[in-house]
């Protein structure tokens, strides 16, 4: 299962659970946030069901923290972002 089944994943976004950072520095990018700003990837979980809100902003604050977005940052100078689309493939694993 990806995000993608059980969220609703775009930009400018301000009924959206959260926010992550698209554009900034590595360390900066895929930060989760409480605060909307248009330029910024919203989450909404559609299937609460099966996954809480609250859980799934933790688990994109670990993978901030552990660097998952490095990988998938886009960018050749020090102002990189990630995509949309790598959001939304994001596997959700039990």
């Amino acid at each position: 299962m990806r995000l993608k089944d059980v969220a609703t994943i775009r930009l400018d976004f301000a009924d959206a659970d959260f926010w992550l950072v698209r554009r900034g520095s590595l360390e900066t990018i895929g930060q989760p946030i409480k605060t909307y700003s248009p330029y910024y990837i919203g989450i909404r979980i559609e299937q609460t069901a099966l996954i809480l809100p609250d859980y799934l902003y933790y688990v994109f604050m670990h993978l901030h923290q552990v660097g998952q977005w490095k990988p998938l940052a886009h960018g050749t100078l020090s102002l990189v972002h990630i995509r949309t689309e790598d959001v939304r493939n994001i596997a959700l694993t039990h």
